[in-house]
């Protein structure tokens, strides 16, 4: 299939320039690729016209002065239109299909009131809901299964469009979380990390709406095949199911489109990283009801820290059928190859919490140290209209992942006399991995008591293996941490013997539902639920025994509920309530007394959220305020009247008490879209207070009490109308972690006694530059500088013996575009 798909593609994109397009997709999808530069208005509607083939009359005079934006990307003739007269006062009366009269926007109380951003298409489809827009912002989101606006969802929802990523180079999930409004980063790796939102880990990964995935190497996704990226903040119970509330990320693929396009990019950067993408797309037979789509990447690229660097090949195609009138089916591949190395456990401290104060440049890992990702995905979508108002979608996805690694783990707290105390275990680790997912849904609105309401429904099913077999070589010992050489450590391969396995299997199943009500023409009560059923299994073999203990654990029947209220203040802004339920297992953790207790019962608690949230310029530009409370009852709590033990036979520890209670609060704030004419931008702010009520102390100090993010892009006019330039800034307040740490004597030395201690990383701001010139109709370049002033800092704070991680210092990329 990919071979097919990639010759049927690459044959489209040579012979673009000499294919029409289909009358059936001109008739039914309207949509046209344009690229008319900024300029006089007179000149852009003559493009325009001659293009679309309409007629366009207007007072002698009423254009003279005026400048028009232009327009550039796929567009509906008449959504070209609205960009096109953006910012220059007046509008378009149609007159049938290719004839329309401007007027001065206050000259016909029945004129056409114009969404200049409002991209046709924003109605069913998941996919493409963005490429093309040049928008901060979206009309609609998925990420609750059936298509609403922003404003319409009663939790905080931010998006990053396609025209983000491409103007600020995020060309990873981790990248783009990184950019997100109240998103940071907990690094575990080099490689690994997870995401904290509202002082939570953000659990939850959607692709397409479909099912919650687990497994997948969600950092490293390349994010050249989506078409946005969109982050729920809060529990997501209704469709996600059990997990920490930190919120869910959806992400909407690229899907084909009804007229030819290609694109292809170059780049290069800083540390050597080159990275290439071509994207063809477009109608492949029967009159444009089959499309396709192929995008490629190639990258390799080293890295600040020495002898670290990654090789990336990928491949995503996709083909969709419209089967009949009723009834669209996508479906496809991507095959995803990552080579490189890895520090799995950062930097340490010295063992009295002090700063080694390392080059940025190191590199405690073996020299070569190597890490092999494999991630291969299929997927299979189908809608079928049952009528005007109702869809019935089948959602299929399938991932098999191999990983291996073969590496050194070094870790330790370091003497300050000596600079020994570190030391590492070698070997080698196989992942693979394999999960399957399905979601059938069903969505409409109907009328009653002459309102309007909507009802979504479905059924989930996963099914996730995973195993763990290692291989040892040893421990080693580093005699001095500032001397330390990663040639030192040779390769593992045929030096490791066997040691054991581990394999997890879950599987999750459970239904769901939610009611839209219009109680009242500005009020809406969203009124749901889920009921799911979670089947964990556990069984881990150490060779050297030969002994295998598995153990399952059931947790079925799980119901949490949801309700939500919206209410309309006026067309623009809306207000907003919303309750959801909180679940998480925590049946590897016993009771006292070791091998008599038993497991926790799970974690449960409830996120309230009020807001406001505004649709405002015809759609061009979202914003929102909103508070929250997020209570979190029964966490589990070491209990001090037992030593802690754990059996790896069984994946369970002990012992526990679930006293627990955490609360999280705060405030988040985002505005993101067109601010004014030709400017794009996004600006979040994030407040949060997290505290383990048992304690005292912060749930999680990583997490800081203030996170602000902007970026913004300014299209420059008149005769400087190629040139687009921007940047922005990512700036938080302090973030710790607490330890115990040792003091010293009056020689210097370490004198056995610990001290509780806070390793602290003090707030910080990184600045980032943009430019963007258009050469000529097709090919445009770009430039990005990233931490501007190089602000040398911990991205990630961790303990005396491991988790320090240094920020990446100052960088460049510089990038080639053509589009036809």
């Amino acid at each position: 299939m990919p071979l097919a798909l990639s010759t049927a593609l690459v044959a489209s994109a040579v012979s673009f320039s000499a294919v029409s397009v289909p009358a059936w997709a001109q008739t039914q999808q309207s949509e046209y690729r344009f690229a008319i530069p900024a300029g006089p208005l007179e000149d852009a509607l003559s493009a325009y016209g001659s293009q679309v083939k309409a007629s366009i009359s207007y007072e002698p005079g009423l254009s003279r002065g005026r400048t028009s934006p232009g327009v550039q990307g796929v567009f509906s003739a008449q959504a070209a239109l609205d960009r096109l007269l953006q910012g220059t006062g007046l509008q378009a009366v149609a007159h049938g299909s290719a004839s329309y009269t401007l007027l001065a926007q206050d000259s016909s109380d029945t004129a056409l009131q114009l969404g200049a951003t409002t991209v046709d298409g924003l109605s069913d489809t998941l996919g493409n809901v963005s490429e093309g827009s040049r928008s901060y912002t979206v009309g609609q989101v998925s990420v609750g299964k059936a298509p609403q606006s922003i404003k319409e969802t009663p939790q905080a929802v931010s998006v990053m469009t396609r025209q983000r990523l491409q103007d600020q180079q995020l060309t990873t999930l981790g990248k783009t979380l990184q950019q997100t409004t109240g998103i940071t980063e907990f690094q575990g790796s080099m490689t690994s990390a997870v995401y904290l939102s509202r002082g939570f880990e953000v659990t939850n990964f959607r692709l397409d709406g479909g099912a919650t995935l687990r497994h997948a190497a969600w950092m490293e996704m390349d994010t050249a095949i989506y078409d946005h990226v969109e982050v729920l903040r809060g529990a997501d119970g209704l469709f996600a199911g059990a997990g920490e509330p930190g919120g869910t990320v959806n992400l909407v693929r690229k899907r084909p489109t009804a007229t030819p396009q290609a694109s292809v990019m170059l780049s290069a950067g800083s540390w050597d990283n080159y990275r290439q993408e071509l994207d063809v797309s477009g109608p492949l037979a029967f009159d444009g009801r089959l499309r396709g789509r192929l995008v490629a990447v190639n990258q390799d690229r080293n890295s600040f820290i020495d002898y670290a660097g990654a090789k990336r090949k990928l491949v995503y195609g996709v083909l969709e059928a419209d089967l009949d009138d009723a009834t669209t089916l996508y479906g496809g591949m991507t095959h995803d190859n990552l080579r490189g190395s890895d520090q799995d456990y950062g930097l340490p401290r010295y063992a009295t919490g002090e700063d080694l104060k390392l080059p940025r440049s190191t590199y405690l890992a073996g020299a070569t140290d190597v890490r092999y990702l494999t991630n291969n995905t299929y997927f299979l979508h189908v809608d079928r209209q049952l009528s005007d108002a109702w869809t019935l979608s089948l959602d299929t996805q399938y991932n098999r992942q191999r990983e291996y690694r073969n590496d050194y783990n070094f870790n330790g707290a370091v003497d300050p006399q000596t600079g020994g105390g570190v030391f590492a275990e070698g070997g080698t680790q196989h992942f693979p991995k394999t999960e399957k997912a399905i979601d059938v849904s069903l969505k409409g609105t109907f009328e009653w008591f002459g309102l309007e309401h909507g009802l979504t429904a479905g059924w989930n099913w996963t099914d996730s293996k995973g195993r763990d077999d290692t291989a040892s070589s040893g421990d080693v010992v580093v005699d001095d941490i500032f001397n330390f050489d990663p040639k030192d450590y040779p390769s593992n391969k045929g030096r490791s013997s066997p040691f054991g396995y581990l394999t997890q299997n879950t599987k999750t199943d459970g239904v769901y539902g939610a009611l839209r009500l219009q109680l009242a023409e500005p009020l809406h009560w969203f009124i749901g639920g889920s009921l799911n059923n979670y089947h964990y299994s556990y069984d881990n073999l150490t060779y050297a025994t030969g002994k295998s203990t598995p153990n399952k654990v059931e947790d079925t029947r799980v119901f949490l509920p949801y309700s939500g209220l919206t209410y309309d203040l006026t067309p623009e802004w809306t207000a907003y309530t919303s309750v959801a339920e909180i679940y998480k297992s925590q049946s590897d953790r016993y009771t006292g007394p070791p091998g008599g207790g038993t497991s926790l019962d799970p974690i449960t608690g409830r996120n309230y959220e009020l807001g406001i949230k505004g649709e405002l310029l015809g759609g061009r530009l979202n914003t929102y305020a909103a508070v929250y409370y997020t209570q979190r009852n029964g966490s589990a709590l070491r209990d001090p009247r037992y030593p802690y033990s754990s059996n790896s036979t069984t994946g369970t520890s002990c012992c526990y008490t679930d006293d627990g209670e955490v609360v999280s609060k705060g405030l988040d704030f985002e505005v993101s879209g067109e601010l004014a004419e030709r400017l794009e931008a996004t600006f979040g702010y994030t407040y949060n207070h997290n505290e383990n009520k048992v304690s005292g102390a912060a749930y999680n100090s990583l997490t800081p009490r203030h996170l602000a993010k902007l970026f913004a892009t300014y299209q420059l006019p008149g005769v400087l109308s190629q040139l687009k330039v921007g940047g922005g800034v990512t700036a938080q307040s302090a973030s710790y972690v607490s330890g115990s740490a040792l003091l010293r004597d009056a020689n210097g030395g370490l004198t056995g006694d610990s001290v509780d201690y806070r390793f602290s990383q003090a707030g910080y701001a990184l600045w980032n530059a943009f430019a963007h010139y258009q050469l000529d109709e097709h090919w445009s370049v770009a430039g990005n500088l990233d931490n501007l002033f190089d602000k040398h800092y911990y991205s990630t704070v961790g303990y005396s013996d491991y988790g320090n991680f240094y920020g990446t210092p100052r960088n460049f990329t510089v990038s080639l575009r053509g589009e036809f």
